[in-house]
């Protein structure tokens, strides 16, 4: 239960809903607030006096935490290009209104629940401030309209949802303010309210309609339950109480029960880091999309919510670009202008894309083959590696006439030397095949290369340079190390060995012994032989498969977390969180997320450790930091 509590209040740091500059305001508030409610029961003192000017003093604070966070997003994006890209740039500022306004403005009407009067101004300025976004949100939709064109439909969609219902409910809520007893437009009322939760599958550009109607929805509720008689006046009192107590103990800044229940409760373990590779950076990323397409707009990142970037989206007023976050190439590129020039020849259009990546430093390697495809007017350009079967189409142009519209770059059509992150070069392969085929007794096979799978590197199970040999064995073989990672035949019959011998024979192959390894037979055809790292952090097994009654022959290494509960806790992170801080300016680390980790370079002792993500003020882009869970050293992760 404390685990449930400890992981649902880190919802909002894990996914970056409020920066720590809005949690510190909503607890200082929400403190505050509570002390004045302690204070208001002094026989001296006027309770409506007090919390009208404690009112104006809130919203005072809270349109100046609104501005901070429109700050920030203007500091880390220009506006104009968000709004033709459809953006979500104000998501942090709508958050706030969500998670921070509404729920300090509540607070406040709270503690005046058993008081009359005093709140017309504070309806009439909290519902202004909640239509703030719609001014907004008209105008990035002014501006698509009339970029890509009018649609009757989604006109009409935008119109009714961003004004027509918004009015609506403000003459419903006047009308219900001065006369409650109107039952049916009270009815209507809270039918579009609840209806109204429903919008948001729509689209990020209704979700200012949210927050409206549950500011609204709010204020009528609360209104009534106000107005209502004496007899329920014990009822008004409890009620103010209880809240001010409830949010008391679970948001004040000194220390609160989620602070507590970090002392206790312990995290798990979210990922397995492979040491042995390092992440393009942000500005290498954004390096490599200026050279190959270069703009005079503004290159904008988005998508920033991931640990470790396993691919980089930009866009700009001209195309979309993905970038790999561990090799660096390109992995997808739109471009939204319009085509130009001539249509070529077949050969024209090879030759023109061996062209764009000679100029920007690619080399294709020497065993790749060339197809072309044409489609009405797109012709598709597409390079693989001989023997891989074309239809995979490894690395893809798409030309109209001579613009490219579209292009898709894999690693496994280039030199191996060549491909970051791959520090196994070729002579290497010819040894560690040979080794194999000693190993087993068996004459060694010619073999060629099959693909690079160096995406998503930080798990240990992904990456692998894949071999195939002309008697159809499959090899994968670790990037950096060059350790055996998985090996498959095409026939069991094809090896010398059968039984215990096959099994200590195949284990070899993996340097590993058999009589030091636990064998579970799991199913039938499946067998695993387990080994556990003599810290306890990973288990590494190896399993044996039989395909298609011994048609096809796998075995395949892999690493696990361990099932004992890591020895840390939440209030571990907190601590590693201060200590990576000590590197930035009081006050500029925007958004932070931790989260524990395991370390290993897939061999040796592995290790836990903190990730420890922090956003500045200012920017879209974040900076990732290993914290040792024992030692406190601090690592930048992209660090060179």
């Amino acid at each position: 239960m404390i685990e449930l509590f400890s992981d649902y209040v880190l919802h909002f740091e894990r996914y970056f809903i409020l920066s720590r500059q809005s949690m510190l305001v909503i607890q200082w508030c929400l403190t505050g607030l509570a002390l004045l409610y302690v204070v208001s029961f002094h026989p001296k003192v006027s309770r409506r006096r007090l919390f009208f000017y404690a009112g104006i003093a809130l919203r005072l604070i809270l349109v100046g935490a609104l501005s901070f966070e429109l700050a920030h997003q203007m500091k880390a994006a220009e506006f104009s290009n968000l709004y033709i890209e459809e953006q979500d740039a104000l998501l942090p500022f709508m958050q706030f209104l969500l998670f921070g306004y509404i729920l300090l403005v509540s607070f406040h009407y709270m503690m005046t629940l058993a008081e009359k009067g005093g709140k017309g101004l504070f309806f009439a300025f909290d519902i202004a401030v909640m239509t703030m976004p719609f001014f907004q949100s008209l105008f990035g939709s002014a501006v698509y309209l009339k970029e890509n064109g009018a649609d009757l439909e989604q006109l009409l969609l935008v119109l009714v949802l961003l004004i027509g219902v918004p009015g609506l409910m403000i003459c419903l809520f006047f009308q219900l303010y001065w006369k409650r007893n109107r039952y049916v437009l009270l009815s209507i009322f809270y039918i579009v309210t609840i209806g109204g939760f429903f919008i948001k599958k729509l689209g990020y550009e209704f979700f200012p309609l949210n927050v409206f109607l549950t500011m609204l929805g709010f204020l009528m509720t609360y209104h009534l339950l106000n107005g209502s008689r004496k007899p329920f006046l014990m009822v008004k009192r409890v009620l103010a109480a209880g809240t001010a107590v409830f949010f008391t103990l679970l948001l004040n800044p000194f220390y609160n029960l989620a602070d507590a229940a970090f002392t206790i409760s312990h995290p798990e373990v979210s990922d397995v880091v492979d040491a042995n590779f390092q992440p393009v950076s942000v500005k290498e990323a954004k390096q490599t999309v200026s050279s190959f397409f270069p703009t005079d707009s503004l290159i904008y990142l988005s998508a920033t919510n991931q640990d470790f970037h396993n691919v980089y989206h930009f866009k700009t007023k001209d195309y979309e670009a993905y970038v790999d976050g561990w090799t660096g190439v390109i992995t997808n590129y739109y471009n939204q202008k319009e085509p130009s020039g001539n249509i070529l020849s077949d050969q024209a259009y090879i030759k023109r894309s061996k062209q764009f990546l000679r100029e920007h430093g690619r080399e294709l390697d020497k065993q790749i083959k060339a197809k072309v495809s044409r489609d009405d007017d797109e012709v598709s350009v597409e390079f693989y590696r001989e023997g891989q079967d074309p239809e995979l189409g490894t690395m893809r142009f798409t030309w109209r006439k001579e613009t490219l519209m579209t292009f898709h770059e894999n690693v496994s059509v280039y030199n191996l030397e060549k491909v970051k992150q791959a520090r196994f070069s070729g002579q290497d392969i010819e040894r560690d095949v040979e080794t194999v085929y000693r190993k087993l007794d068996m004459p060694v096979q010619p073999y060629q290369l099959a693909d690079f799978n160096l995406s998503l590197l930080f798990n240990l199970n992904s990456a692998s340079i894949n071999v195939k040999t002309s008697d159809g064995t499959e090899m994968a073989f670790h990037p950096v190390t060059g350790a055996l990672t998985a090996i498959t035949f095409k026939s069991e019959s094809a090896l010398p060995y059968r039984g215990q011998e096959l099994e200590k024979r195949l284990l070899s192959l993996f340097d590993q012994d058999l009589s030091q390894l636990k064998r579970v037979e799991l199913e039938k055809d499946l067998i695993e032989f387990q080994k556990k790292e003599s810290d306890a952090v990973l288990n590494t097994s190896w399993t044996m498969t039989k395909h298609e009654e011994g048609a096809y022959l796998t075995v395949r290494k892999d690493i696990r977390k361990a099932d004992e509960k890591p020895p840390y806790t939440y209030a571990d992170g907190e601590k590693a969180f201060r200590k990576v801080s000590e590197h930035y300016q009081k006050g500029l680390v925007y958004y932070k997320r931790t989260k524990l980790v395991i370390v290993s370079d897939g061999d040796q002792k592995s290790r836990y450790a903190w990730l420890v993500i922090i956003q500045p003020f200012g920017s879209n882009e974040h900076d990732a930091y290993l914290v040792d869970a024992v030692t406190n050293e601090v690592k930048q992760f992209d660090d060179k």
